[in-house]
């Protein structure tokens, strides 16, 4: 703010931002303006360090490519915000502009479309976005079995997830072999805070493993 206000009274020496709605609107203004600036001598430092007379466009390098991913994952699978996504992945707090503005955090945003090129490039176009539309789905079942306290449905879902199964397939097996009963009797012991007892099921079914290191 303070930055803005003075590069305005080099041309406007009386300008006060406090004094009116429309002068606080000018300061608004002329802090996109600079912002723009900003950002356009970014893409013309990116332009000289890193394009050549072979290369059509200037592509920096991904410096952290995990990172980049897990923001498109967050944005496309689970509709977050670039300022929640900022926050869960560490990035560099928001500027005076995108705190006053509250719109997005732009480096979030640049960040995720990285990421979203990286994804598409593995998974190709359409197949990232099937699947999206399967996390999605899936997510939303897992968030039922929560709501409804369906800890054993959790449990299947993880186990088919793991095996390339369905949820019915883990189910039917554990009827069968007796995995089911297993189950019940490990959650009752995770419920009344049971450690010993939960822990000599786990032992008793490799299974138990295969969901537990997912939860």
């Amino acid at each position: 703010m303070d930055y803005g206000s003075s590069i305005i009274r080099q041309y406007q020496p009386d300008f006060d931002y406090s004094q009116s709605e429309e002068q606080a609107n000018l300061l608004m203004r002329t802090l996109e303006r600079i912002n723009r600036v900003r950002e356009n001598a970014e893409d013309l430092q990116n332009y000289l360090w890193y394009s050549d007379a072979k290369k059509n466009k200037a592509v920096a390098p991904v410096r952290d490519p995990q990172r980049d991913v897990r923001a498109a994952v967050l944005q496309d699978v689970f509709d977050l915000k670039t300022f929640q996504i900022g926050e869960m992945l560490r990035f560099e707090p928001a500027s005076e502009l995108e705190r006053q503005r509250k719109r997005e955090l732009a480096a979030v945003r640049v960040a995720a479309q990285r990421g979203r090129e990286l994804l598409h490039h593995h998974f190709g176009v359409k197949g990232w976005e099937a699947k999206v539309e399967r996390i999605r789905t899936l997510r939303t079942q897992w968030e039922q079995f929560a709501q409804e306290d369906q800890l054993n449905k959790q449990a299947y879902y993880l186990l088919a997830e793991r095996r390339g199964t369905s949820l019915e397939e883990e189910e039917t097996a554990a009827t069968r072999d007796g995995f089911g009963q297993l189950l019940e009797e490990w959650i009752s012991a995770r419920l009344r805070g049971d450690d010993q007892a939960s822990l000599c099921l786990v032992g008793r079914d490799s299974r138990f493993e295969e969901f537990i290191t997912q939860f």
